[in-house]
């Protein structure tokens, strides 16, 4: 086993993951019929929003920490983040503007635009500005 030291790639969305995980973990253990303890937590329905804000940042998690691996294919990442948009598929227009910032091709705002206003297939602009 080769040691090497554990890179920390925390995201935007890191510490809001975090921390609704830690919520809901503790969550059990609170008294419900604790008034000063009630009065500080979220309402029934901001509990539902989170569960279900925690639900997709877990699935973003799970995909980033593989990303990380030491043995990731393009092919891996590809299956990965179609799994993702096949889940959430509002999380295309991320996926593909931060690819597309990532790389050389930020400079061509028109594919930029037209994968944000949805107008245009991603997958196509996505492929085709991988080719050139």
């Amino acid at each position: 086993m080769q040691l090497r030291p554990i890179i920390r790639q925390d995201t935007r969305w890191g510490p809001t993951f975090a921390m609704a995980h830690r919520y809901f973990a503790l969550q059990q253990f609170l008294d419900a019929e604790d008034e000063d303890i009630m009065g500080l937590l979220p309402s029934p329905a901001c509990n539902r929003r989170l569960k279900k804000l925690h639900a997709e940042l877990k699935d973003i998690e799970s995909v980033s920490k593989a990303l990380q691996a030491e043995d990731v294919s393009l092919l891996d990442a590809r299956v990965w983040f179609d799994d993702l948009i096949a889940a959430h598929p509002t999380f295309v227009i991320y996926i593909v503007y931060g690819a597309l910032f990532q790389t050389k091709w930020v400079s061509r705002e028109e594919e930029i635009e037209e994968v944000l206003s949805g107008d245009d297939d991603f997958t196509e602009i996505f492929d085709e500005l991988i080719v050139d």
